[in-house]
């Protein structure tokens, strides 16, 4: 090889390497540096999205590398688009590595984005320092190599330190096994606990009281009025509502979770019994994912790489466009992939329903019965979903929520009419209920003295518990009996010594319960965190309705560092 045709190829290798660099960080860095940082929400794994991102990669790259290969014939318009290249990817990797924004939950939520006006000013500012810098640097061709790796070197590092603090891996299924049998039922014998997160009771109760007919489904239903939660948020009611056991900042709250399914876990309870157990939707161990499901049984249509594409570009925008890319959910480029499905969450849960009304099957089995419990996302605030389950971006409000759980309540109608198909849902034992209240409904239904509880921890606290014992008929009736939610257990005859078993039989035989709260201030960060922020402890004794019922305790649960 010459050296005239070396130097052709070290120069066509040099502009490979700065058509790459904008790729690179856009479509690796930014979305991992999300995707690592965010992975215990996420529930896809990174092999689901591999091949279609390197595919995007080398067509981005391949795209760039041809136009700076038709614009090399003269230096000047060469050097400007290196310039601008480097310049993007600069900008990019300034934007999604250093303006890093706390916009809290990306869950459908409105931002307002006014708010933020000082932000954008600083991001304009600091993107023209950096493509006038690169414009001017990039007029040298040994700095501007100098400046493109370095812009790898740092992409480089961004990947390294967002891997190293990243809390962990997705939650994977168990086995392909236990995403069949989430679908099979016991011919004579099967519990069945549906769970509706953020379902507040007093919002079911106004649904009960104006449309009538939709609960009429409940046929054998006890509807436990006087039910509460122990804590405003999913994280620490999920463990207290599957072992039984409450968590009060004294100790990291891993440690907290890994002992107390150890102890006592619903699932493994119940196999002790000789039944066949799965839990879907949830953490928990031994839990499978509504993804993987859908996935296993090709019931999906939404592709992960879309949601990944979505990350890089909220990443990488900057905020005055994050809202294009964001949409309240409705999320740019998934939007294209999920066709009349309500977004994200949403759309899971109602493809499963789909997915469930037309796989779900009776299987002979020589176990004893079958536990299966299902945990569903849809009816979290705020409210997407009508109570057609379809999606209205539009829902807000009191009036959002009631809409929302109707559209809740009619996955639970279509779920126990299957079961009725399959000949089950007479003798099995039935369980309708939710993990806390919303957060953002005040309490309709309340009573007394509020002034010294915040409404939002009354609110929080409402939480729904429906309950059919095997062959039980009539009208939903109402029982007003001062449970938890995590007497799950207790309500479904299990027996331990870790379970408030005394306290169930004294509130089920009408006898007084203290009853205990932990509200705290919840922020998206703190799933992160080894524990729960502050908690004020409040007791009820009396009505969970009732505000003079609730007293504060003085008592306040700060995590040790």
């Amino acid at each position: 090889m010459t050296g005239r045709t070396k130097a052709k190829w070290q120069k066509r290798c040099e502009r490979l390497a700065f058509a790459a660099l904008g790729p690179f960080m856009l479509f690796v860095v930014a979305p991992l540096a999300l995707y690592w940082g965010n992975v215990g929400e996420i529930q896809f794994d990174l092999s689901a999205v591999a091949w279609p991102v390197a595919g995007i990669v080398v067509a981005g790259t391949a795209g760039i590398f041809l136009i700076l290969s038709a614009l090399a014939w003269h230096p000047v318009p060469e050097r400007l688009a290196t310039g601008l290249v480097v310049g993007a990817a600069a900008a990019i990797w300034l934007q999604s590595q250093i303006f890093v924004w706390d916009f809290g939950p990306l869950d459908g939520r409105g931002i307002n984005w006014a708010d933020w006006s000082p932000h954008m000013w600083l991001e304009r500012a600091a993107c023209v320092s950096v493509f006038g810098a690169t414009l001017w640097l990039c007029w040298r061709p040994k700095s501007a190599l100098l400046l493109m790796r370095c812009l790898f070197l740092l992409g480089g590092l961004s990947l390294a330190t967002a891997f190293a603090t990243s809390p962990g891996r997705p939650v994977r299924a168990d086995s392909r096994e236990n995403m069949d049998a989430i679908l099979q039922f016991h011919p004579a014998s099967n519990v069945v606990v549906i769970l509706l997160d953020s379902i507040q009771s007093d919002v079911f109760e106004a649904v009960a009281s104006e449309y009538p007919d939709e609960v009429e489904f409940l046929d054998g239903f006890t509807f436990y009025r006087n039910t509460m939660s122990a804590y405003p948020t999913t994280r620490p009611n999920e463990p207290h509502i599957l072992t039984g056991q409450a968590y009060r900042n004294e100790r990291p709250f891993h440690d907290y979770q890994h002992d107390a399914y150890q102890t006592f876990h619903l699932k493994t309870a119940y196999e002790a019994l000789g039944y066949e157990a799965r839990l879907l939707g949830t953490s928990a161990p031994g839990a499978v994912l509504v993804t993987d499901v859908l996935e296993h049984f090709s019931f999906s249509d939404v592709a992960h790489w879309r949601q990944f594409i979505d990350f890089g570009l909220f990443r990488a925008a900057p905020t005055a466009a994050k809202h294009k890319v964001y949409n309240d959910g409705d999320w740019l480029v998934a939007f294209w992939g999920r066709k009349n499905y309500p977004p994200d969450h949403y759309g899971r849960d109602v493809r499963f329903l789909e997915l469930f009304e037309k796989q779900a099957t009776v299987e002979p089995t020589r176990a004893k019965g079958r536990f299966t419990m299902f945990w569903f996302l849809l009816s979290h605030p705020p409210p997407r979903v009508d109570e057609q389950l379809l999606y209205n971006a539009k829902l807000s409000g009191t009036s959002g929520c009631i809409r929302q759980t109707r559209g809740a309540l009619r996955l639970v109608r279509r779920m126990l009419a299957k079961l009725e198909h399959l000949g089950v849902r007479d003798a099995a034992e039935i369980v309708v209920m939710s993990d806390h209240g919303t957060l953002t409904v005040q309490p309709l239904a309340a009573s007394g003295q509020t002034s010294d509880v915040p409404w939002n921890a009354r609110s929080s606290a409402l939480a729904l518990l429906l309950n059919k014992k095997p062959f039980a008929r009539g009208a939903l009736r109402t029982n007003e009996a001062p449970l938890i939610n995590s007497d799950l257990a207790c309500l479904l005859g299990l027996k331990s010594a870790h379970l408030d078993e005394e306290g169930f039989r004294a509130a089920t035989n009408g006898l007084r319960r203290l009853r205990s709260y932990y509200f705290y201030q919840w922020k998206h960060e703190n799933w992160r965190d080894n524990g729960m922020p502050p908690m004020e402890e409040y007791v009820v004794d009396g009505h969970v309705y009732d505000g003079d019922a609730w007293r504060q305790t003085g008592r306040h649960h700060v995590r040790t560092r």
